[in-house]
């Protein structure tokens, strides 16, 4: 189950990341992903923090 949270969390990290992406470098022009570069931002960092603790709280499980 943890596992499988583990991988969720991980396809939203990169999920995450290609829209912030394309908030930065203008690349789609989608208006709405440009007007909210900060936030879109603030939850990749976010995701990716919950993802890093995640992992290393499933790794030190693991390892016990």
């Amino acid at each position: 189950m943890k596992l499988l949270i583990l991988i969720i969390l991980s396809v939203l990290a990169i999920i995450c990341l290609i829209v912030l992406i394309v908030a930065l470098t203008d690349i789609y022009p989608v208006q709405q992903l440009t007007d909210h570069r900060f936030i879109v931002g603030i939850v990749f960092i976010s995701l990716g923090g919950f993802t890093r603790q995640a992992f290393k709280k499933y790794r030190e499980q693991t390892r016990n």
